[in-house]
């Protein structure tokens, strides 16, 4: 196996652990800083961009690209892209783009866009857009779009479109739109 990037001399340094910045091999294109090779992946065309850092156990793997910073247990896999954050347990994978932040133990997969945050154990999936927050045990699933907030065991899934807050055990499907808050 061909290396796909390699480990230069510039350091920077991050919560007191040292990073090594990475460069492209194929067109000397500098990445981020990793701690180790573990960081990211010589397989696939992952990457790590600009000033982007990963340590820990922060992983970067088959053809994810991140713009940001992933660290803790957090996994970038499949083709997503994160612009942000990634950190405690989180998992961003399959196309999914996350513009902000992801961690604790949430997941976001499939084609979903989160712009705002995912936290706890929340789950955005499938085809689902959020502009907001999705937290605690909140679920976004489907095509569904919540401009807003999904929290404590709530979900919003199908085609359902939320303007505001979805909270306790409140369940929103088929084409609903909803404007408000919506609790159960």
């Amino acid at each position: 196996m061909a290396e796909k990037y390699r480990i230069t001399a510039e350091t920077t340094t991050v919560n007191g652990i040292e990073l090594r910045r990475i460069v492209r091999v194929k067109d000397g294109v500098s990445g981020g800083y990793i701690q180790s090779e573990s960081n990211l992946s010589q397989q696939g065309s992952c990457f790590l961009h600009d000033n982007g850092r990963a340590y820990g156990n922060g992983r970067i793997t088959d053809d994810a690209q991140v713009y940001g910073e992933v660290f803790g247990d957090a996994i970038i896999s499949g083709a997503a892209t994160l612009k942000g954050t990634a950190h405690g347990s989180a998992s961003l994978s399959g196309n999914a783009l996350v513009e902000g932040q992801i961690h604790d133990q949430a997941k976001v997969s499939g084609d979903a866009i989160v712009k705002g945050a995912a936290f706890g154990r929340a789950t955005v999936g499938e085809s689902a857009y959020v502009e907001g927050r999705v937290y605690d045990n909140g679920v976004v699933r489907g095509q569904a779009r919540v401009f807003g907030e999904v929290f404590g065991s709530a979900v919003v899934e199908d085609q359902a479109t939320l303007h505001g807050r979805a909270f306790g055990t409140a369940r929103l499907g088929g084409s609903a739109d909803i404007r408000g808050d919506v609790s159960h």
